[in-house]
């Protein structure tokens, strides 16, 4: 095996920084035998090639890909080839990676190249980052620069997702593309007031051993985050829970608009690869901001449920891709709220909202339903594919478990209820607002007829009278 130092500009890494980069070039291409780094001007800075395999005059030809932007190949024999992929950024070329690839039967060497390139191109950049990162000395003017790209990677995947925004998954596909621009190997956001626990494992990098890591360090994370509120960069651990090896760490608090900690935005990556640095910190400052920036336009603050205009989103995306199913909406009403408010106090009304509240979702209601906030003591919930039936079954169910919460003192308490309308949510222009209006209806019908009931959207014109 040769490994040659540095004298290029770059901070000499580790040969477990190879190593580990040339493990997941063999993980996505199970034909690579044999991995080398080059360095810009073509000498091997890392290898476990068979010395063989690097005939001179094939290293020659390859090494004359170096400025090129497309990756190269020259046949070893009819069934292998020796492949050289360019790192490069901005036109400056960091080096290359060399791979010694097995062909598949009857496939051409354009097509492997295409095959391979398509495969490996994710694990290039992540590569072409962190040697990004290791560049000496660093001006003032590269750091703006790098601030800038973050910047405008980060508008680019915000805009994609505003455009999708009806996806449940908004935030989820936000993490995703953070823990790969953060060149890490796993992320999570946790948010814990509102049941919110999102991971992430780098399908680039595998990390076996980071999700047990993150389920360790997790409570401490929130503890420090809850004292100092403040980003905690961890680079050289030395101290970690028994079994479960150390990761480097860059965590970034969530802050309420009240300025109560919501929750921590966590990445990790092996202690091989290169530091969580000043590129990563700002960034990781800005992804937590967008972050907080979603979760309260779609997140009521006081519940952790969605708010209005997030349910519709939600719901109307499900409908257009499942246009035959039946689906409904349900309108909740806590009934009295005003004595609670007036007998114990605006505490206990806030206590019985989030009491309520927290019976939208499993178990009392099924999985998949989507439920939100409308104001003060209104809800919404979205069943999807879901009868009027079922929905009915289903309202009833909440109204039972709502009538077994109580607020307020021992010796003054006071036995919460809700009354339901549900309605059939199909498509069609304005289909949610016209919905949620038949629903609301059905709902002041079965409160007026007897409060501490559920009914459902009538098939006629006339005033709803279907109760539990």
């Amino acid at each position: 095996m040769t490994h040659t130092s540095s004298t290029d500009g770059f901070s000499p890494l580790s040969d477990e920084f190879y190593r580990t980069y040339a493990a997941h070039v063999k993980a996505q291409l199970p034909g690579c035998r044999d991995i080398a780094f080059l360095n810009p001007n073509g000498t091997v800075r890392w290898s476990d090639v068979d010395a063989s395999v690097l005939d001179e005059r094939l290293l020659d030809r390859l090494r004359a890909c170096l400025s090129a932007t497309d990756a190269r190949a020259q046949l070893i024999d009819p069934a292998r080839l020796l492949a050289i992929f360019p790192l490069a950024e901005d036109e400056q070329t960091l080096g290359a990676l060399l791979a010694s690839i097995d062909l598949h039967e009857c496939e051409s060497t354009d097509d492997a190249i295409e095959r391979i390139r398509s495969r490996l191109q994710p694990l290039l950049d992540r590569m072409t980052r962190d040697l990004i990162e290791t560049r000496r000395p660093r001006s003032k003017a590269d750091e703006l620069t790098d601030r800038t790209k973050e910047l405008q990677w980060l508008y680019g995947v915000t805009a994609q997702l505003h455009a999708s925004s009806g996806e449940t998954a908004a935030i989820q596909s936000l993490l995703v593309a953070s823990v790969e621009r953060m060149n890490a190997s796993y992320g999570a956001l946790v948010i814990p007031q509102r049941k919110l626990n999102l991971r992430y494992a780098s399908r680039i990098l595998a990390d076996d051993d980071a999700a047990r890591a993150h389920q360790h360090s997790l409570r401490n994370l929130l503890a420090h985050m809850r004292r100092w509120t403040a980003p905690l960069l961890l680079n050289h651990p030395t101290l970690g829970p028994p079994g479960v090896p150390l990761r480097k760490t860059l965590a970034l608090p969530l802050v309420e608009l009240n300025g109560k900690l919501a929750g921590v935005l966590v990445f990790y990556k092996p202690l091989s690869l290169p530091d969580f640095g000043r590129r990563q910190l700002y960034l990781g400052r800005h992804l937590a901001r967008q972050m907080e920036a979603l979760l309260n336009t779609r997140h009521d603050l006081a519940t952790g449920l969605l708010t209005r205009i997030a349910v519709e989103q939600d719901a109307l995306h499900i409908i257009n891709t499942r246009p035959e199913d039946p689906h409904c909406l349900a309108y909740i009403d806590v009934d009295q709220l005003h004595i609670v408010n007036d007998t114990l106090g605006f505490d206990f009304g806030d206590e019985a909202i989030l009491r309520i509240a927290n019976l939208l979702q499993a178990p009392t209601l099924p999985d998949d339903v989507i439920a939100g906030r409308l104001a003060g003591d209104q809800f919404v919930v979205f069943l999807p594919s879901c009868n009027s039936i079922h929905a009915l079954q289903y309202m009833q169910r909440l109204e039972r478990a709502a009538n077994t919460l109580a607020v307020g003192l021992p010796s003054q308490r006071i036995t919460l209820s809700v009354t339901c309308g549900i309605a059939k949510l199909r498509r069609g222009p304005s289909a949610f607002s016209k919905a949620l209006a038949a629903a609301e209806l059905a709902c002041r019908t079965a409160k007026a007829q007897r409060r501490d009931r559920a009914s459902a959207q009538p098939r006629s014109a006339a005033p709803p009278s279907a109760r539990a």
